[in-house]
């Protein structure tokens, strides 16, 4: 299965798994204040306006995770929860990277908020280097919220190979049950609660068009 562009379907679960994969990575380590603000609609809200430069896997409907890339930064990268450990993260790595050159970022960036050891081992592995900590905006309703980050660099000189075979076999191996555990969920319509607790079928589903997650 190869990285392909999003399609309108994929916006109501590719929104849902963003945030908890935030929530996931960033709840224990940013200040209450922003994870207050980062909440599910603003998370619908920001992947409807990225959804023409996010890179996904998966069917349609029911993606295993994506990529987002602005200028020379690779902005967000991200894998279900379910779907971690296939070796998803790192193909969806190779084509970002191979995205940025093929767009004249030879030199590329990304922000890996302090803290979140676990993505930085992964950027690491990748081989990207840690440049320095600094202070930047983080997305928010209406404006922006100043979050310390460590900013990773990377010099990219050719397509991207540095994951290994057996990843990509493992990923191949485990694609027939990650294909059926997606498309169950598919079919389940507000399995999910919001925030504050209404049915993910219900409001996302109704406003985006879409009731699959």
């Amino acid at each position: 299965m190869s990285v392909r562009s999003a399609e309108a379907a994929d916006l109501a679960p590719l929104a849902l798994l963003w945030w908890r994969g935030w929530r996931d990575a960033h709840l224990p380590i940013v200040p209450k204040a922003l994870a207050t603000r980062s909440t599910l609609d603003s998370f619908i809200d920001r992947m409807a306006v990225a959804m023409p430069r996010i890179r996904t896997m998966g069917p349609v409907g029911a993606p295993f995770g994506f990529h987002l890339i602005k200028g020379d930064e690779l902005h967000q990268l991200y894998v279900a929860e379910e779907s971690r450990g296939a070796g998803i993260a790192a193909l969806l790595m190779i084509d970002a990277e191979n995205r940025l050159l093929e767009a004249g970022a030879t030199k590329s960036w990304l922000a890996c908020t302090v803290g979140n050891t676990r993505a930085a081992r992964f950027y690491q592995k990748a081989g990207w280097t840690l440049a320095r900590t600094q202070t930047l905006p983080s997305e928010i309703p209406g404006g922006w919220f100043p979050l310390k980050a460590w900013r990773y660099e990377k010099t990219l000189t050719q397509r991207s190979a540095w994951a290994a075979r057996a990843e990509s076999e493992q990923l191949e191996a485990r694609l027939p049950s990650l294909r059926g555990s997606t498309e169950d969920e598919g079919r389940q319509a507000g399995v999910y609660l919001t925030s504050d607790g209404v049915p993910w079928g219900r409001r996302a589903g109704d406003r985006l068009g879409s009731r699959q997650v």
